[in-house]
């Protein structure tokens, strides 16, 4: 009751039930519990003094009080100083009409904030739907094709490509004729392609020396992240499904996806070799010192996936070659480092500095 016993409210039980169920109804308006005893005193004792009023609440003074009832029109004050209770129909249906404006504005401002956050979740919304101009389906390997055909005939600048599927003998003669052609219209052609695909296919090693003697730039890599084609910095080729090629693929055109993949081709470019260098046999070796084993690039690449998590499905199709072949790899590392576990051949490599 805000420091002020229902006894200066109710003279008994009833009343104080009373006062309590007023007082808790009259809240909104402003009115506190003494503002509310002051009243009713007055209302009892019609032409009392301010000294009687502040003797009957306990305080010292009562003017700060009554100047608040004087204000709001609930009590009057005669000339001679005695106090008068007013109707208080005016004075609470004012304060109520008050609050009500109040909520009211209130209640406009809780419409607008969410009418706003409507609009931005649309707007959010909006953003994050691709639309037909930022990346488009392309469902099925003949649409694939036939937009690859599109693109290249309007190239102007370069080509760009990590190969990360085998190509069997009739894909390799489709493509031998495209690139000779962008090579032809002085375009930059680079393309990265797996040392794997490379040792297993000799036709692929042909077709690649083939295109370098023609003036195409070839680097090879021991793994690389997804198949991608990109040109003229402007639209990037990605498949749906990198373990699926026949569920499609994806046309991207928005550029800063766009810009994001071009990084993603330079730094596999960066981290790949010339395919002279490789042709020319650079390996690893292994010298009469069992600590000063070197492993081949294909091995580090096998190593540094095995500590990156990756199971030896995944290791296989990123460095393209067979399950089998990469098992044979592990073994060897884990011969050549001298361990009976995986685990341990990671802490041995980790040991040497080989990752």
């Amino acid at each position: 009751m805000e420091g002020l016993s229902l006894a200066a409210i109710g003279h008994d039980e009833t009343e104080q039930g009373d006062a309590a169920e007023l007082l808790a109804a009259l809240r909104p308006t402003g009115i506190d519990s003494q503002t509310l005893a002051a009243y009713l005193y007055v209302v009892r004792k019609p032409g009392c003094s301010g000294d009687e009023v502040a003797d009957h609440l306990g305080v010292s003074d009562a003017e700060p009080l009554l100047a608040d009832l004087l204000s709001e029109r609930l009590i009057g004050e005669e000339e001679s100083g005695e106090l008068r209770a007013l109707s208080p129909r005016s004075a609470l249906l004012r304060r109520i009409d008050e609050e009500e404006a109040q909520l009211q504005h209130r209640r406009t401002q809780l419409l607008t904030g969410r009418r706003a956050a409507e609009l931005l979740l649309d707007e959010y919304e909006q953003a994050r739907v691709y639309r037909e101009d930022v990346v488009e389906v392309l469902a099925d390997r003949h649409s694939v094709m036939d937009r690859i055909s599109e693109l290249v005939m309007s190239l102007q600048r370069e080509s760009r490509a990590m190969i990360t599927t085998e190509q069997d003998p009739e894909s390799l003669k489709s493509a031998k004729a495209q690139d000779l052609e962008l090579i032809d219209r002085g375009l930059d052609v680079r393309t990265i392609v797996l040392a794997g695909h490379l040792r297993r296919s000799r036709e692929l090693l042909d077709y690649q020396l083939e295109m370098a003697d023609a003036g195409a730039q070839v680097r090879v890599a021991t793994s690389l992240p997804t198949r991608l084609t990109i040109w003229d910095r402007s639209a990037a080729l990605l498949p749906i499904d990198p373990l699926d090629p026949s569920r499609g693929a994806c046309l991207a055109t928005m550029p800063g996806l766009v810009d994001a993949l071009v990084q993603t081709f330079d730094a596999c470019w960066e981290a790949a070799e010339p395919l002279s260098r490789y042709v020319s046999g650079s390996t690893g070796s292994r010298t009469d010192s069992e600590d000063s084993w070197t492993p081949s690039p294909l091995e580090h690449e096998v190593l540094r996936l095995l500590a990156g998590g990756h199971k030896d499905e995944s290791i296989a199709r990123r460095v393209g070659m067979s399950l089998r072949s990469v098992r044979r790899v592990i073994a060897k590392i884990s011969q050549e480092l001298d361990t009976s576990s995986r685990f341990q051949m990671g802490v041995r490599a980790i040991q040497r500095g080989l990752i």
